[in-house]
């Protein structure tokens, strides 16, 4: 009890099955997740000039087109740690509204200081989104992007139709093990950041979902409580941690499950090729 204890403490994620099956306390399937004070820690001084040219994957997560869309580069650090440049961009009505909210977001400041991005429409243009991307290909080596298909078909059709590897990378039990080691990189200070105040607002607000079997996933309790910008790093780290396996499956002599070749439209979360 003592060893699964301590083990509660140190991991948030383990916390609601040790209540439940350790101690017999009912608790809800939401839970707060990651400790601001732990995220926090992770922030370190960035330069992005040494980041050009660097191997990265782009988790990308749309909301409505009136809403909070995120994009998070991923960069692989030799030392098995990650660094993450996040990106957002917000339509300016959005933003005057918000601000004014008790939702804890400050577009217009975030903005006035470069943090965030104000679309001059009343929507989100995915053009800009497309713009944006072809600026990070030139900038980076970009070797995939990763998206939640949900209100992005359109976006990913003409990314794909660009040349670019598009990855569908579904919501829910299927950004388990994402999560799982977000969480791990969070604890152990292996995941570096540049203190941007809209993502920190993000993982502030973000939930602990899990199912029966300990699957666990990234939620939010209210809607204006937004976590796009968290839902966009687990995505793209979703893709650094396969790419990472597999190189070193390659490295070890072992088979290897991940194929490019395409028998459909889109690339999928586990390595396959989907219609």
């Amino acid at each position: 009890m003592e060893e699964e204890s301590a083990r509660a403490k140190a991991s948030p994620s383990y916390l609601n099955s040790f209540l439940t099956y350790h101690l017999n306390r009912w608790v809800s399937q939401e839970s707060r997740w990651i400790d601001p004070t732990r995220w926090e820690e992770c922030k370190r001084d960035i330069d992005l000039e040494q980041l050009r040219g660097r191997e990265c994957y782009v988790g990308v997560n749309f909301s409505s087109v009136s809403d909070l869309t995120a994009a998070v580069l991923i960069f692989p650090n030799e030392d098995r740690s990650y660094t993450v440049i996040p990106h957002f961009l917000v339509p300016r009505e959005t933003a005057k509204q918000k601000s004014l909210g008790a939702s804890g977001a400050d577009y217009i400041t975030w903005a006035r200081e470069g943090h965030v991005t104000i679309s001059s429409g009343r929507a989100i243009d995915q053009k800009e989104i497309i713009a944006k991307i072809s600026q990070w290909h030139e900038q980076y080596d970009v070797k995939e992007l990763a998206f939640d298909p949900y209100n992005s078909w359109r976006t990913i059709q003409d990314l794909e139709e660009a040349g670019y590897v598009v990855v569908s990378v579904r919501q829910g039990v299927s950004l388990n093990a994402p999560s799982k080691h977000f969480e791990e990189c969070v604890l152990k200070q292996t995941i570096h950041h540049n203190g941007n105040p809209c993502l920190a607002w993000n993982v502030a607000n973000v939930t602990l979902k899990r199912d029966h079997q300990g699957n666990i996933w990234p939620d939010k309790t209210k809607r204006e409580e937004k976590i796009d910008g968290v839902a966009a790093l687990i995505t793209g780290l979703s893709r650094a941690m396969l790419m990472a396996s597999e190189r070193e499956r390659y490295t070890l002599g072992q088979p290897i499950t991940l194929g490019y070749y395409r028998t459909g439209r889109t690339m999928n979360a586990v390595g396959g090729w989907s219609t």
